[in-house]
């Protein structure tokens, strides 16, 4: 018996060296394994350095105001008559008269479109049958104005009031999209140069150095136009001096994400 025994030292030995070598390989990155014939296989991972490169991301963002050259107005000529015949004729008559009033103030055909229009029954509550009853027509015309001149945006809502339109729904500065698109170019750039700066900050930070940017990419970019509301009682309709319309501020925000390899 202590014969057979001693017969198997040498076979324990090697399992054990096997297991050592396995736990080793493993341990280091290598995949040890068996294949069909129960023999065993190590699979050295392979790819290029790049694909073992430290990455350091980081984002920059930047916000601004940036003054705008462009004001849009929304105007209408609402009128009310008892027979939709007459309700689209008055209409026609009123906001014609709103059009020539804008092109005498300088406006192009170009800046005055009609963006809406619309024929709907009128009903009013009459409290005696307790039932809702047509009393007429109403005729709706929209008027989108859009120009850069900004700063006559009190003249141009007078001389709409006072031709005869009786809604503005309101007035929004804008940017033209050839100053969009310098703003944007600007705000990306301003965008790098914060992402680059933190990162710099990080990597001296954790005692690393900078190297290549290895990624790039815009994350947003938007402006949030500046809307003024607009109420018609406050208009000037009878008044020889222009509704006061100061142009605001446009909100201009970009991102943008960076990866830099470190060592």
């Amino acid at each position: 018996m202590k014969e057979c025994c001693e017969g198997h030292k040498p076979i324990g030995a090697i399992l054990a060296v096997f297991v050592v070598i396995a736990l080793l390989l493993a341990g280091i990155g290598y995949l040890v394994g068996t294949n069909a014939n129960n023999e065993m296989t190590v699979n050295v991972p392979t790819g290029s350095g790049a694909d073992l490169r430290n990455i350091l991301s980081v984002s920059g963002t930047v916000e601004k105001m940036v003054s705008p050259d462009q004001v849009e107005i929304t105007l209408g000529v609402v009128t009310i008559k008892k027979t939709a015949a007459d309700s689209q004729s008055a209409n026609a008559t009123e906001a014609t008269a709103v059009m020539d009033a804008l092109k005498v103030v300088g406006l192009q055909t170009s800046e005055i479109k009609t963006f809406g229009y619309s024929v709907t029954e009128e009903y009013q509550y009459n409290d005696s049958t307790k039932k809702s009853e047509l009393i007429g027509y109403r005729t709706t015309n929209n008027i989108m104005i859009k120009t850069n001149r900004i700063n006559d945006a009190g003249k141009i809502i007078d001389a709409a009031t006072i031709a005869g339109a009786n809604s503005v729904s309101g007035i929004t500065f804008t940017l033209s999209d050839t100053k969009q698109s310098e703003t944007k170019l600007v705000a990306l750039t301003e965008a790098s140069a914060v992402a680059k700066q933190k990162a710099q900050v990080m990597a001296t930070g954790m005692s690393v150095t900078l190297g290549k940017v290895t990624s790039i990419s815009e994350n947003s970019y938007y402006y949030t136009p500046n809307y003024r509301s607009y109420d018609m009682a406050s208009g000037s309709v009878a008044k020889e001096v222009s509704t006061p319309i100061t142009p605001g501020d446009v909100s201009v925000s970009a991102t943008i994400s960076v990866g830099y390899e470190i060592k």
